[in-house]
This record gives structure tokens, sequence and C-alpha cells, in this order.
């Protein structure tokens, strides 16, 4: 057992550690104001002589430091004010200065241009360097600190957060206890918390559905980004679709386009009694591809296997089979063994021309029809 002097909740207490053991807990729980930390997950007790006295009693073993807990509680950063009826100490009563019980702590009086001759005030000399920066806006917390991973741990466990890696900083929603949660995690530390208008925080235009409406995005037919208002139960129905992703960067969750996911989403928005609205955007200023209907030719069974065979990972297959579907609809009234090496050339120029895509797109296309022998 380990006793050690911590300030939790912005109060001076004795941190008791010890392995779990019912007994132990039952003893300590003597001593009067014991307490459990939920966000230490530890017990406690007052810093008092007495509190220290009666846990030495209890547990003999216990290991502590030797300043516990001899002197009274030291409150840090506070202005400290004393009447003109205050007895100072000989060496002080000059000074004007309180000599207070704080072993290794430096008090400097403060300068003013005109101090009251009824009172005197000290503050603490030296300011600790600020380790945890926040900043604070109606809709985000950004917070900077120096790496550790005790910290990552700590807030990766905060729902919907981020890592900014331009700006070095994580971004967790303000909503609910999480601004809390940080003050109390980072109270033993000097932090720096400012509060910030919406518009001083350069942020990504992103798409909001409007309340009650479940609204999708169709990109180039290939992914559905679904945008609606915060809702549990509505999240873990959009989590049972196939490949759902959380798209921190958009702010909405993603997954591939296909008209199943099509008559799902839009069954999820009417089981939640919600409407539901879809857009189909293009990136490119070319032609959005076509999208799926009923007569979609899906990829060859031959053709996966292929891929399988070739050992492509679970991503590269679903890319290359997304891309050879796209292909074999351009020529839906024709097998795929017949299309000729001129009606392929056709195709990579219609992808160019009229679709306008990229050159890594052009090039998936090329390797995507390439692994089944054209």
């Amino acid at each position: 057992m380990k006793a050690t002097k911590i300030t939790h909740r912005r109060e001076v207490r004795i941190r008791v550690d010890f392995p779990y053991n019912a007994q132990a807990t039952v003893r300590l729980k003597q001593i009067p104001d014991t307490r459990w930390s939920q966000t230490l997950k530890v017990w406690h007790i007052p810093y008092t002589k007495e509190a220290f006295e009666q846990l030495k009693t209890l547990f003999p073993e216990v290991e502590y430091e030797k300043s516990i807990p001899t002197e009274k509680p030291i409150i840090k950063n506070a202005l400290i004010k004393t009447s003109k009826s205050t007895e100072l100490s000989p060496s002080n009563k000059q000074t004007g200065k309180t000599e207070l019980q704080k072993p290794n702590l430096v008090l400097q009086k403060q300068k003013t241009s005109k101090e009251p001759e009824h009172e005197t005030e000290t503050t603490v000399a030296t300011a600790k360097p600020v380790e945890v920066s926040i900043a604070v806006t109606s809709k985000r917390i950004f917070v900077q600190l120096p790496k550790n991973d005790t910290d990552t741990q700590f807030l990766s466990s905060f729902r919907y957060v981020h890592w900014d890696n331009n700006n070095r900083q994580w971004i967790i929603p303000n909503y609910g206890k999480n601004l809390d949660l940080l003050k109390s995690y980072f109270q033993n530390r000097t932090v720096a918390i400012t509060e910030q208008r919406d518009e001083k925080i350069t942020e990504a235009k992103t798409t909001v559905a409007e309340a009650g409406t479940v609204k999708t995005l169709n990109i180039q037919n290939r992914i559905l980004r679904v945008y609606f208002a915060y809702n549990r139960t509505l999240i873990n129905s959009i989590k049972t679709l196939s490949l759902c992703r959380w798209n921190s960067s958009e702010n909405c969750w993603t997954v591939p386009f296909n008209e199943i996911n099509l008559e799902k989403l839009r069954g999820i928005a009417n089981a939640h009694g919600l409407k539901y609205a879809n857009e189909v955007i293009s990136k490119t200023e070319g032609t959005p591809r076509l999208p799926k209907h009923a007569n979609y030719l899906r990829c060859p069974k031959e053709y996966t296997e292929k891929l399988k065979e070739l050992r492509y990972s679970i991503n590269t297959l679903n890319v290359y089979t997304d891309l050879f579907e796209e292909f074999i609809n351009y020529y839906p009234n024709k097998p795929a063994q017949d299309i000729t090496e001129e009606e392929i050339i056709t195709f990579l120029r219609y992808l160019v021309n009229d679709r306008k895509i990229s050159t890594s797109y052009q090039n998936q296309s090329i390797n995507a029809i390439h692994p089944v022998g054209f």
C-alpha cells in the first residue's frame, strides 16, 4: 500500500493505492470522508494529520511521503489577503509579509502603485509553464499537449474524437460532460483554457442534414455519405450496413454505393420516423458514373476467384470488382470475354473525355481489366 498527496477536484487529498482487497477496502472506509475517485480509479482520504494517523494505525505497512500530511494543504496560485490585525512573525514585521507554514514554497510580495495600509497581498513567485492548452468553442474542444501514451489513451476514449495532424492537436466534440472530464483529468497540471468564437476556428465546410432528416450524398456512384442529427439508436442501425465507416473529416458515416444500401438507408430512416433525401454529387467536371439499376451486371465469380488466386488484398479486390463492373456495364449487351481491345480503348477514352477521371482512377481501371486476360 502506498500513500501520496494529490489535488483532486481542486481539493488536496491523500491518494491510497493498493491491490484490490475487499477487507482492506472495508478497513479504509473507517476513516471519515473516505471517497472513491471514478476518474482516477483510486481511493482517497482527507489531507489531515488525524486521517493520516488513522491510516497508519489501520495499515502499519503503508509507504508514504515524508511531507504527508504534517503541514496544512497548499493552495497554489491563490491570492492571500491578511487583515491588519493578523499577527506577523518577528522576522517579517518590517516587510509586512505573512508567515505561512508551507515548506519549499517561495512567496513574493506583489508590487502595486498604491498599497492599502490595512492589507498586504502575496502570490506564488514562480508560475509553472503551461503543460496543456485547451481551446473551447460552442461545438468543439481543441487540446494541445506533449505526446504521452497515457494521455493518448484517455483522449482516444472520447466519442468521435480525432487527431488533427496539421495543427498537432486533438479535436473533441463539445457536448455532455466532455469539458468537465478534461478539466478533472488535467487538474494536477498547469492548464490554459481559452474560449474562442466559432468563426475564429477554420473548419472544413461540411454538409449537415436538417432536423428530422436522413440525407445521403451519392459521390460518383461509389460512396454514400450519410448525414443526420445525432441519434444513438439510428447510429446502431447504420452500423449494421456492410463496410460502414465513420469519416471524421466530413463528419458523416459512409457506406459503399449500391441500390441495396440505398433501400436499406431509406428503410432505416422510415423506421425512425425521419424523412429521407438523396443527392448525386460529382467530384469532377465530367459526367457522373452511370447509376446501378435493376439490370445492373454484377462481377462474374470467375473474376473474383482470379483475384484471390493472385493474392490481392480485400481492399484491392473490392476496388477492382467495382471498377470491372463499371467496365462490363458500359457494354451491357456483350459478354465480357467478347469485348475487343478496340472497345476497351473506347471505354478508357470515355473515362478520360466524358467522365474526366483522374490519372490514378484511369490506372486502376486498366489494372482491373488486366487480371482476367484482357
